[in-house]
């Protein structure tokens, strides 16, 4: 049985890498390499660091066996690609799949009480045209996993359980060697009582930048909002359900006012689109 005198200290790790304390803690944030908490000091296991020396990533001991949740996803696909990777990669590509076939904005991971409150359960839901659809339950030890496996592609720490985190994830589809998509994704991750949660939005379902005149307005009110855009001062409100273009909307005006000449914040929560010549700053931020 393995015990803490049989792991290596951070320094010792960093020595066995060779490389230095603050990478190896990048690393560690990025979820490139494993450790445990014995009490306030890192430990890590040899052969997690020569599996990573070796090229062979991070390899996770799942609770519980990914299969039956690897099913279900492929029933609800046409066509699932067939994956040689790794139970968590090959759920991640078929979660990304999904978001795509079903053409929604975004995907949930999480797990919730029932209505009687009975039963707690995780589940994978897709949002399209703001209604939530319920895609698939998954055994809720499972669900630390995933939600581990999307912090690594999105940049964000697996290590950080207590705090709010935002990534991206860029996607790049090919057809015989020839990018054809790129997926932009915007994920969060949310603390609960009941474990993380995690938020994929895809923000280029379409194919560019929208304006204003991209939107079905009147053009009446399309006229009063650009002329309130073009305002020194005003306070615009844009209020509307899920899923019903607020926020596109008001980047497609900030779009049109933006420029080197003026200096614009957006504060979101989280930050999730790329508007020209401005600083977006994620709510969570704020404390």
């Amino acid at each position: 049985m393995l015990t803490t005198e049989d792991m290596l200290t951070i320094q010792e790790a960093a020595d066995y890498l060779t490389t230095s304390r603050p990478t190896l803690y990048r690393w560690l944030r990025e979820g490139k390499v494993k450790a445990m908490k014995v009490g306030r000091q890192w430990r890590f296991k040899k052969e997690e660091l020569q599996q990573f020396l070796e090229g062979r990533g991070t390899v996770v001991d799942l609770p519980v066996d990914l299969s039956p949740f690897l099913q279900a996803l492929r029933g609800h696909l046409t066509d699932p690609s067939l994956s040689h990777e790794e139970p968590l990669e090959e759920a991640f590509t078929l979660m990304v799949e999904l978001l795509v076939q079903r053409e929604a904005d975004s995907l949930h991971l999480g797990a919730y009480h029932t209505a009687d409150t009975t039963r707690t359960i995780a589940c994978l839901r897709t949002r399209a045209d703001g209604l939530l659809r319920l895609e698939s339950e998954l055994d809720r030890r499972l669900l630390g996993p995933l939600v581990d496996a999307w912090k690594r592609k999105a940049g964000c720490s697996p290590q950080e359980t207590s705090l709010p985190q935002d990534g991206r994830i860029l996607i790049e589809t090919d057809t015989g060697g020839v990018v054809t998509r790129l997926i932009d994704l915007r994920v969060s991750f949310l603390p609960s009582m009941l474990g993380e949660t995690m938020t994929a939005r895809w923000v280029n379902q379409g194919s560019g930048r929208a304006s204003l005149d991209d939107f079905p307005l009147l053009d009446s009110d399309r006229t009063r909002l650009r002329k309130a855009l073009l305002e020194r001062s005003r306070l615009l409100i844009v209020s509307g359900p899920p899923g019903s273009s607020v926020e596109s909307l008001i980047g497609a005006g900030l779009t049109e006012i933006t420029g080197p000449e003026k200096r614009t914040i957006t504060v979101e929560g989280p930050a999730w689109q790329i508007i020209p010549w401005a600083s977006s700053l994620s709510l969570y931020c704020l404390g």
